[in-house]
Order: C-alpha cells, then structure tokens, then sequence
C-alpha cells in the first residue's frame, strides 16, 4: 500500500474552483469573483464586431459627471463615483438603504482601439461605447466624452 500525503490546502484550492465553476456553469459568467472582493461593481459586455468593439455598461444611479473613461491602446479603463444624497437637519431616515458606490475596473479588449474616436452615450443607467478598432503602433492616452 502507497501512502499518499495529504495536503490540505490543495483540497481547499480544489474546492474553490469547483465552485467557481459551478457560478459560470449557471450565471454565464463568474459572478463569484465579484462578490469575494466586498466591492460593487458594475455589470458589462463586449462584444467584437469586424471594425470596432461594443462595450455595454450597467451603472444604475449614476449621472454620466460620475463616470471617468479612459483608453490607451487595448486597455479600457472606468472609474465611477456616487454619493450619497443628504437629507435636511429637520428631516430624519427611518430606512436607508441607498449607499455611496465607487469602482474601478480596467481590462485588457481584443485589439487595440482609436481612442479620439471612441463614441459613449449614457441613457438609463446604461453606457454604451462603439470603440473604433485600429492598427497604429503609437498608443495615446485618450478620456472619453460621454453623451447622454
């Protein structure tokens, strides 16, 4: 008989992304690395068309002077800040509920993008950016203006 050692924080490892997969398996996506970090973050797709990308952003109960976007090259990146609205000294809460958000997300898209002619309009709580991919070597560091 072989003996085998046991290592249990493997198991732990193992178990981890056993349940990661069981997120993607019924969200579509992996919804737990999400939650594991404590922090709101909004919900997005992209999508790769022949000559541009779509980004589709949800940020309900921001205004589009909330949103900070920025792209240099193939990296996207979006910051986002709401506060919380304060009520009158004569006034008083008896539920809150509605919180202060903040987050940043940066990520890598498929192929690089002509940032100066990236297009961004905001309607209910949605964004949506038509990103114009390109083929220049030079990468500017380029904010995007956000329509409504």
């Amino acid at each position: 008989m072989e003996l085998v050692p046991w290592r249990p924080f493997q198991e732990v490892g193992n178990l981890r992304w056993e349940m990661d997969e069981m997120w993607k398996r019924f969200f579509g996506e992996n919804v737990a690395n999400r939650f594991r970090s404590g922090k709101w973050m909004p919900s997005m797709d992209i999508t790769e068309k022949e000559d541009h990308i779509l980004v589709t952003v949800e940020l309900p109960g921001f205004e589009p002077g909330d949103i900070d976007v920025r792209v240099t090259g193939d990296l996207l990146t979006l910051r986002g800040e709401k506060s919380k609205e304060e009520i009158g000294p004569e006034e008083h809460y008896c539920c809150r509920e509605i919180n202060s958000r903040t987050f940043h997300r940066s990520f890598r898209l498929p192929a690089d993008v002509e940032g100066e002619m990236v297009k961004a309009v905001f309607r209910n709580g949605v964004l949506r950016m038509s990103l114009p991919k390109t083929t220049a070597d030079e990468k500017k560091k380029v904010r995007i203006n956000i329509r409504t």
